[in-house]
């Protein structure tokens, strides 16, 4: 698997561990099939979807501090 893959898998299942993936799927307007087969690595996270999913992170970010 190619580095920018591995990457983008780590960041998706870095979300989904804190969001979960509906949660995830929902905040990027995908189902959440299509979420599961990119954790599955089938299939990659777009250039566009990588962006929206580095603004939710952002704004998990600013949140209430959680434990």
């Amino acid at each position: 698997m190619p580095r920018s893959t591995d990457q983008r898998l780590r960041l998706l299942q870095d979300a989904a561990k804190l969001l979960g993936h509906q949660e995830l799927a929902t905040r990027l307007n995908v189902p959440q099939s299509l979420v599961d087969d990119w954790m599955r690595g089938v299939g990659t996270i777009s250039d566009s979807g990588l962006l929206k999913l580095s603004e939710i992170l952002q704004e998990w970010a600013k949140g209430p501090k959680r434990n």
